[in-house]
C-alpha cells in the first residue's frame, strides 16, 4: 500500500506542546491516496469492518488493502452477493 507509510506516520506521530494530531498539510498529503465512496458502499464498508478510522475523532477512512486496486479502483467483488441487497 502506498499510503502505508503516510498512515503509519500520522497515527504514530510524537505531539509537541500545541500540534494538532491533524492538519491540513496531512490531508494535502493524503489526497492523492483518496477516493469518494457512495453512501451505501461506504455503510457496507463500514458494516464487514472493511475499513477503520485513520484516527480517533477524524471521519478519514483507510480501506483494507483487498478492496482497493490501483488500476480498477474500488473493488467489492470478493462480498456476498446478499450484502448488496437493502
Amino acid at each position: 500500500m502506498w499510503a502505508e507509510p503516510l498512515i503509519a506516520e500520522l497515527r504514530t506521530r510524537v505531539l509537541a506542546p500545541g500540534q494538532r494530531r491533524f492538519e491540513r498539510d496531512d490531508l494535502r498529503r493524503l489526497q492523492r491516496f483518496m477516493v469518494n465512496v457512495r453512501h451505501h458502499k461506504f455503510q457496507l464498508l463500514l458494516a464487514r469492518q472493511l475499513i477503520r478510522p485513520l484516527l480517533p475523532n477524524l471521519e478519514l477512512y483507510v480501506f483494507d488493502t483487498a478492496c482497493y486496486h490501483p488500476a480498477l479502483g474500488l473493488i467489492l467483488d470478493n462480498l456476498a452477493p446478499d450484502d448488496f441487497l437493502l
